[in-house]
């Protein structure tokens, strides 16, 4: 689609143009994905933020927020357990955690990689 179909669409209210989208967006998926579902497990491996966004719960400033960082093993507990429960993949989450170096991030994805499916 070209950017003005795009803006178009976003604009549109009528519920017959909209279902004529949906069925257009399905077909895509259909054509991209299939009809599998792809589970992903999330693991918020810190909670630590250098950041002020204003509408996150992670700032900064939140003084009263328990922080935490995951050790290794536990993130990498995380990571099989998705693997039993089916999940294909799973994505490291926190916040801008300086704390957390990228060397030992970059070995935690290796061993995940190998030590799971």
């Amino acid at each position: 689609m070209k950017r003005a179909e795009v803006v178009g669409w976003l604009r549109e209210e009528r519920a017959e143009a909209l279902e004529a989208l949906y069925r257009r967006a399905d077909e895509v998926r259909r054509r991209t994905v299939g009809e599998a579902v792809h589970l992903r497990g999330l693991i918020e491996i810190s909670n630590h933020c250098a950041r002020s966004c204003g509408y996150c719960g992670l700032r900064r400033e939140h003084e009263g927020l328990g922080r935490y960082r995951m050790t290794a093993e536990e993130i990498l507990g995380c990571a099989r357990e998705a693997a039993e429960y089916g999940y294909g993949t799973v994505v490291m989450q926190s916040g801008e955690d300086y704390g957390i170096p990228a060397a030992w991030l970059a070995e935690l994805v290796r061993r995940i990689k190998t030590e799971t499916p």
